[in-house]
């Protein structure tokens, strides 16, 4: 029972390092084998019951952190979402959500579940692109549309329609947004940007500002009262709340998909990969490096509970939050089976595969330490206990059993001849005082070592095999773990 308790205060001291609450960003990747329709992702919304609605290449989802549902086009059903591709999602208020997609805008009715169609043109093959349908709402919930080949448009509740909206150019959108204030923001393609006001009741635009820029803006994100312009090779931050500006270098090679505001940083998105942090007060960047290299982004997205979710070009989502843990977490390429101290205070880490590890307490630092190639038995390490001399004895995938000395020098130990062989090590015990050795296997039952040491030199006098038979009642699998 003692050798049992100090197991597991070896345990809790691999596990805890020093004292506070650690954050770490856990990374999670969420794709089609977890029901996802599809792996390339357009965009997101969590909406005010908690769902988070994912917009794909192939369909409409919805997910309660368990489950997807998924809302495809079917023929045969009226009431069924107008297209597969997904551009936009939307909540003005808590009975719809409204989705843009490559075939016409689609209003979502929570009681209902129906999908009702708006703009919906011809099927074709063809993809739309970004803005041929653009969607976004005032702080009162008025849902306005921009269509490419009819202009802007507000929606009726009462009637059900919409109706166009005068007093802006209606040819050659980029892309707009409506802010917290209901300033409408128009960028133009040849890179102008427009402040409007919408007047509810003339149903038309109000020109308040047409902004100067030293070059063409490519392209406008809005994220939490932050206006973003996208001069190519440069972003300019300009904050609402104090107008105060920033401007943002970014790799020449990279092209932004989405910026989103997560804590108190910016994160920037890239097509080609990558995600930047933009942290307002150092006016510094720095990468996320969670993420990987290569894969393409298409957008990211603050949800509540400060996760980041972030939407890729065939991989899927990956959700990203910070982890608030008691514990420190020391990253190894193998499973780790079992632990145990060596003479230093240094962890001794037994992997199932790299052999055992040694680990710097203070640091947090691995190093190699014994494999196959220095004189160990296996590189599957399952289980590691040491007696009272202070000497470690470790149980691998192969036959026989290895010693680390207080010296560091590894021996195996020596069996009579015509023992019983066994292998795959699973679990070891010391009894009478540590002159028994109990080794539980997987397939080979449970083994009894008498042990002889001599100035540091073990031999193995006995070995004993129990498995399950008529006789022996004791042990009812040749499968023991502890």
């Amino acid at each position: 029972m003692n050798q049992l308790f100090s197991k597991l205060l070896l345990t809790i001291s691999f596990l805890v390092f020093g004292s506070g609450v650690f954050a770490k960003n856990i990374v999670k990747n969420i794709t089609n084998m977890e029901g996802l329709s599809n792996n390339s992702i357009n965009c997101f919304l969590e909406d005010s019951h908690n769902i988070l609605w994912v917009g794909t290449w192939d369909g409409l989802n919805s997910y309660n952190g368990r489950d997807f549902a998924i809302y495809r086009y079917a023929s045969e059903n009226e009431f069924s979402i107008s297209n597969n591709i997904i551009r936009n999602i939307i909540e003005p208020d808590s009975t719809s959500i409204w989705i843009a997609t490559d075939q016409g805008l689609n209003r979502w009715d929570r009681v209902s579940g129906n999908f009702h169609r708006y703009f919906v043109e011809p099927n074709t093959d063809t993809h739309k692109g970004n803005n041929f349908l653009l969607l976004s709402a005032t702080s009162s919930g008025n849902v306005i549309c921009y269509v490419q080949s009819i202009g802007f448009c507000i929606f009726d509740k009462k009637e059900d329609k919409f109706i166009k909206i005068e007093g802006a150019e209606i040819k050659n959108v980029n892309n707009f947004i409506v802010d917290s204030e209901d300033n409408i923001y128009v960028l133009y393609n040849e890179g102008v940007l427009y402040n409007y006001r919408l007047d509810d009741k003339e149903e038309k635009f109000i020109l308040q500002q047409v902004y100067s820029s030293p070059k063409p803006i490519k392209q406008i994100f809005y994220t939490d009262d932050i206006l973003v312009a996208d001069y190519t090779n440069y972003l300019e931050i300009i904050s609402e709340s104090n107008n105060e500006k920033h401007r943002v270098p970014i790799p020449q090679n990279k092209k932004v998909s989405q910026i989103t505001q997560f804590k108190e940083e910016l994160i920037i998105a890239f097509y080609e990969g990558t995600c930047l942090y933009y942290d307002f007060y150092s006016k510094s960047t720095r990468k996320l490096e969670e993420l990987p290299e290569r894969v393409s982004i298409f957008t990211v997205y603050t949800g509540s509970q400060n996760i980041l979710w972030v939407g890729t070009d065939g991989k899927g989502i990956i959700q990203l939050y910070e982890d608030h843990s008691p514990f420190n977490r020391v990253k190894t390429d193998f499973p780790v089976r079992s632990f145990n101290k060596d003479e230093t205070g240094e962890m001794l880490i037994g992997t199932k595969g790299e052999g055992i590890l040694k680990l710097n307490v203070h640091t947090n630092k691995i190093i190699e330490y014994l494999s196959i190639s220095n004189g160990l038995i296996s590189n599957l390490v399952y289980s590691m206990i040491k007696n009272k001399d202070g000497d470690i004895f470790v149980g691998t995938e192969e036959y026989g059993i290895n010693i680390i000395r207080r010296n560091g020098q590894i021996q195996t130990l020596a069996m009579p001849p015509g023992s019983i062989e066994f292998k795959a090590v699973y679990a070891m015990f010391f009894t009478d005082d540590d002159k028994v050795l109990w080794l539980g296997t997987a397939g080979y039952g449970l083994i009894r070592i008498s042990i002889r040491n001599e100035k540091g030199n073990y031999t193995a006098t006995s070995v004993k095999q129990y498995i399950p038979d008529r006789t022996n009642l004791a042990v009812t699998n040749n499968i023991i773990y502890g």
